[in-house]
């Protein structure tokens, strides 16, 4: 029984070690990459693409926040994609009033997801860098589009921004949050290193020359297309990330944990496209995470609660130092003392997301 013991005692260090490693690395993408970026005046014409079906209200809460952004070239396109709400006769309106409001209707829907709907908002974009966004976003200031203008280029630039949820009451709001958190140090920090595996449609932008590279998506998934798309300009695109909290995004976080699941399950769906390089490093992680907490959890059972308790608390630790800096620059701070535990309920709760990618429907529109 103790030589068991002292193999899951190893078993548990050896996993806090990678995942030390790995929280290095994340680290030194924020402190040492991030700075060396290149900014410049804003001067590159901004078209602002959103892709909405049967989403009239949020499009009343959130465009005109987008329209009146204080910034000199730009223009908002809206494609409703077949609505049969009251989208039309809103946008008709706010163009009377928004020149810069460019409408893209589409009388029957074409093909899963919003890819013809990005596809036509793309063909009628005037300016040579594109802003995706969705319609249940919000900008959190009015400098936003000039934010990620300091970083854009008329030339093969793609530009990944922060798309959070709005703090409300309760554990799903907390691990949501959390959720949208880690994805995020994740993809921005893999893209400070040179290796940009995914984007958020609801926050990032690129050179518009870059677009060939929708030919190359799976026509056929529902969902996931930004993550793909990032991936395919991955080796001709110079990669910046915004970490201005001008250029950050918001939403509603879904408001049951059914719909939550049904939302990670799809995006889940687009993992398997995912590189080779991508796929193992994500799986490391989750694996690391995993063991520890399967060791640590063993330890306590086996009576070494002292034992488990200071790797417990190691761990702790190194989350903190690690990724602190990372939640504090992403606007979340009140999530850094509660990370370790919410952590602890994450790992476990990221398997249930690739079970919903099984089971769940494919005709989604988003």
């Amino acid at each position: 029984m103790k030589e068991f013991s002292a193999y899951i005692v190893y078993f548990t260090v050896f996993c806090l070690i990678i995942q030390v490693m790995v929280g290095k690395l994340k680290l030194i993408s924020l402190v040492w990459l991030y700075p060396t970026q290149k900014k410049s005046e804003p001067s590159v014409g901004i078209s602002v693409i959103i892709c909405s079906r049967n989403d009239v209200e949020n499009l009343r809460k959130n465009l005109p926040s987008i329209l009146e952004q204080e910034y000199h070239r730009f223009e908002v396109i809206v494609v409703d994609d077949a609505s049969t709400d009251d989208t039309n006769h809103y946008l008709e309106e706010t163009s009377r009033l928004h020149p810069t409001l460019k409408i893209v209707r589409a009388e029957q829907k074409e093909g899963p997801g919003k890819k013809w709907a990005l596809k036509k908002g793309i063909q009628h974009a005037s300016y040579p860098f594109l802003l995706l966004t969705d319609a249940d976003c919000k900008p959190q200031s009015n400098q936003w589009i000039k934010s990620h203008a300091a970083l854009a280029d008329e030339k093969n630039t793609l530009v990944l921004g922060y798309g959070g949820y709005q703090k409300q009451k309760g554990l799903l709001n907390l691990l949501i949050r959390f959720d949208t958190i880690s994805i995020a140090i994740n993809y921005m920090s893999s893209a400070l290193w040179g290796y940009p595996y995914m984007g958020v449609g609801r926050n990032m932008g690129y050179s518009k020359d870059l677009t060939e590279a929708h030919q190359l998506v799976n026509a056929t998934l529902a969902s996931g297309d930004d993550d793909l798309f990032v991936q395919a300009i991955s080796k001709k695109s110079t990669n910046r990330v915004n970490l201005n909290k001008e250029s950050f995004t918001t939403s509603l976080a879904k408001p049951s944990w059914k719909l939550w699941l049904e939302q990670k399950g799809r995006h889940t769906t687009t993992a398997p496209y995912y590189s080779f390089f991508t796929k193992t490093w994500l799986l490391v992680q989750w694996l690391a995470s995993a063991g520890f907490y399967m060791g640590f959890i063993i330890i306590l059972l086996t009576g070494d609660i002292r034992i488990g308790l200071i790797l417990f608390s190691l761990n702790s630790l190194s989350i903190g130092l690690f990724n602190g800096l990372w939640v504090n620059k992403l606007g979340e701070k009140g999530l850094i003392l509660l990370t370790p535990f919410l952590d602890f309920i994450y790992t476990f709760v990221q398997p249930i997301f690739l079970v919903k990618s099984w089971v769940r429907k494919k005709d989604e529109w988003n």
